[in-house]
Protein backbone atom coordinates (compact mmCIF):
# COMPACT_ATOMS: atom_id res chain seq x y z
CA UNK A 1 0.00 0.00 0.00
CA UNK A 2 1.41 3.12 -0.93
CA UNK A 3 1.48 6.46 0.98
CA UNK A 4 -0.32 8.43 -2.58
CA UNK A 5 -2.71 5.48 -3.63
CA UNK A 6 -4.22 5.61 0.40
CA UNK A 7 -4.01 9.51 0.17
CA UNK A 8 -6.35 9.03 -3.25
CA UNK A 9 -8.59 6.89 -1.58
CA UNK A 10 -9.17 8.84 1.12
CA UNK A 11 -9.89 12.04 -0.78
CA UNK A 12 -12.14 9.96 -2.70
CA UNK A 13 -14.21 8.55 0.14
CA UNK A 14 -17.04 10.29 0.53
CA UNK A 15 -17.26 11.29 -3.45
CA UNK A 16 -20.47 9.06 -3.22
CA UNK A 17 -22.13 11.97 -1.30
CA UNK A 18 -21.35 14.60 -3.50
CA UNK A 19 -23.03 12.53 -6.39
CA UNK A 20 -25.69 12.21 -4.35
CA UNK A 21 -26.67 15.99 -3.03
CA UNK A 22 -26.06 16.78 -7.02
CA UNK A 23 -28.63 13.88 -8.42
CA UNK A 24 -31.22 13.58 -5.43
CA UNK A 25 -30.33 17.08 -3.26
CA UNK A 26 -34.00 16.91 -1.58
CA UNK A 27 -33.59 13.67 -0.39
CA UNK A 28 -29.96 13.79 0.78
CA UNK A 29 -31.00 17.00 2.72
CA UNK A 30 -33.97 14.81 4.34
CA UNK A 31 -31.32 11.88 5.39
CA UNK A 32 -28.78 15.14 6.42
CA UNK A 33 -31.24 16.02 8.73
CA UNK A 34 -32.35 12.67 9.76
CA UNK A 35 -28.61 11.61 10.77
CA UNK A 36 -28.42 14.91 12.94
CA UNK A 37 -31.57 14.51 14.75
CA UNK A 38 -31.13 10.65 15.15
CA UNK A 39 -27.46 10.95 16.02
CA UNK A 40 -26.89 8.45 13.35
CA UNK A 41 -24.30 8.35 10.60
CA UNK A 42 -25.13 9.64 7.25
CA UNK A 43 -24.57 6.08 5.94
CA UNK A 44 -26.56 4.68 7.92
CA UNK A 45 -29.93 7.20 7.24
CA UNK A 46 -29.21 6.99 3.70
CA UNK A 47 -29.09 3.34 3.37
CA UNK A 48 -32.04 3.47 4.97
CA UNK A 49 -33.83 6.20 3.34
CA UNK A 50 -32.63 5.64 -0.42
CA UNK A 51 -31.26 1.74 -0.67
CA UNK A 52 -27.75 2.93 -0.79
CA UNK A 53 -25.12 4.91 1.36
CA UNK A 54 -22.10 7.14 -0.36
CA UNK A 55 -19.58 4.71 -0.28
CA UNK A 56 -21.69 2.22 -2.62
CA UNK A 57 -22.25 5.56 -4.75
CA UNK A 58 -18.96 6.48 -5.38
CA UNK A 59 -17.87 3.03 -5.81
CA UNK A 60 -19.99 3.32 -9.40
CA UNK A 61 -18.90 6.83 -10.07
CA UNK A 62 -15.44 5.30 -9.89
CA UNK A 63 -15.44 2.62 -11.73
CA UNK A 64 -17.54 4.62 -14.71
CA UNK A 65 -14.88 6.81 -14.85
CA UNK A 66 -12.20 3.98 -15.25
CA UNK A 67 -10.21 4.70 -12.05
CA UNK A 68 -8.13 1.69 -10.86
CA UNK A 69 -10.03 -0.90 -9.22
CA UNK A 70 -8.34 -0.64 -5.83
CA UNK A 71 -10.14 2.92 -5.64
CA UNK A 72 -13.69 1.04 -6.46
CA UNK A 73 -13.20 -1.72 -4.51
CA UNK A 74 -12.20 -0.11 -1.53
CA UNK A 75 -15.06 2.84 -1.66
CA UNK A 76 -17.71 -0.40 -2.66
CA UNK A 77 -16.73 -2.66 0.56
CA UNK A 78 -15.97 -0.23 3.03
CA UNK A 79 -19.05 -0.55 5.15
CA UNK A 80 -19.05 -4.44 4.15
CA UNK A 81 -16.80 -6.73 7.52
CA UNK A 82 -17.48 -9.35 6.20
CA UNK A 83 -15.08 -8.86 2.71
CA UNK A 84 -11.63 -10.37 2.88
CA UNK A 85 -10.21 -9.29 -0.96
CA UNK A 86 -6.82 -7.69 -1.14
CA UNK A 87 -8.03 -4.27 -0.10
CA UNK A 88 -9.35 -5.17 3.09
CA UNK A 89 -5.85 -3.19 4.49
CA UNK A 90 -6.76 -0.15 2.62
CA UNK A 91 -10.09 -0.12 3.90
CA UNK A 92 -8.99 -0.69 7.62
CA UNK A 93 -6.47 1.82 7.37
CA UNK A 94 -8.99 4.50 5.92
CA UNK A 95 -11.86 3.04 8.69
CA UNK A 96 -9.09 4.22 11.44
CA UNK A 97 -8.37 7.22 9.94
CA UNK A 98 -11.86 8.41 9.63
CA UNK A 99 -12.91 7.15 13.17
CA UNK A 100 -10.09 9.17 14.17
CA UNK A 101 -11.14 12.49 12.15
CA UNK A 102 -14.55 12.10 13.53
CA UNK A 103 -12.79 12.05 17.15
CA UNK A 104 -11.00 15.17 16.34
CA UNK A 105 -13.98 17.19 14.83
CA UNK A 106 -16.04 15.92 18.00
CA UNK A 107 -13.71 17.48 20.72
CA UNK A 108 -12.77 13.72 22.11
CA UNK A 109 -9.07 14.43 22.35
CA UNK A 110 -9.00 11.88 25.20
CA UNK A 111 -10.06 9.11 22.75
CA UNK A 112 -7.18 9.38 20.50
CA UNK A 113 -4.17 7.53 21.84
CA UNK A 114 -6.46 4.33 21.07
CA UNK A 115 -6.05 5.30 17.28
CA UNK A 116 -2.54 6.55 17.51
CA UNK A 117 -2.48 2.55 18.55
CA UNK A 118 -4.64 1.17 15.65
CA UNK A 119 -2.50 3.34 13.66
CA UNK A 120 1.28 1.44 14.57
CA UNK A 121 -0.41 -1.87 12.74
CA UNK A 122 -0.06 0.11 9.34
CA UNK A 123 3.37 1.27 10.03
CA UNK A 124 2.69 4.21 11.08
CA UNK A 125 5.17 5.39 14.93
CA UNK A 126 3.29 6.21 17.57
CA UNK A 127 5.25 9.50 17.55
CA UNK A 128 4.56 10.23 13.85
CA UNK A 129 0.86 9.53 14.75
CA UNK A 130 0.27 12.03 17.56
CA UNK A 131 2.40 14.58 15.45
CA UNK A 132 -0.04 14.49 12.72
CA UNK A 133 -3.35 14.33 14.91
CA UNK A 134 -1.46 17.29 17.16
CA UNK A 135 -0.70 19.05 13.91
CA UNK A 136 -4.55 18.89 12.75
CA UNK A 137 -6.18 19.87 16.24
CA UNK A 138 -3.96 23.00 16.07
CA UNK A 139 -5.23 23.19 12.63
CA UNK A 140 -8.90 22.82 13.47
CA UNK A 141 -10.47 25.95 13.24
CA UNK A 142 -8.28 27.06 10.16
CA UNK A 143 -9.71 23.86 8.53
CA UNK A 144 -13.09 24.53 9.40
CA UNK A 145 -13.08 27.88 8.07
CA UNK A 146 -11.91 26.92 4.66
CA UNK A 147 -14.77 24.65 4.38
CA UNK A 148 -16.98 26.98 5.07
CA UNK A 149 -15.33 29.04 2.41
CA UNK A 150 -15.37 26.13 -0.34
CA UNK A 151 -19.24 26.10 0.77
CA UNK A 152 -19.62 29.72 -0.15
CA UNK A 153 -20.47 30.06 3.61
Amino acid sequence: MTPSTAYTAGLLLNIGLITAVYMWPEELNQVLLSANTNGSSVSREMLAAMGEHQYELGSVLLAHWHLPRIYSVTLREFKNTDYTGSERRMIDLLAVCFATAKKMLSGQQDELPLFVKRLEAFGVSAARAQSVIDDLLAAKNNIYTAALAIAGK
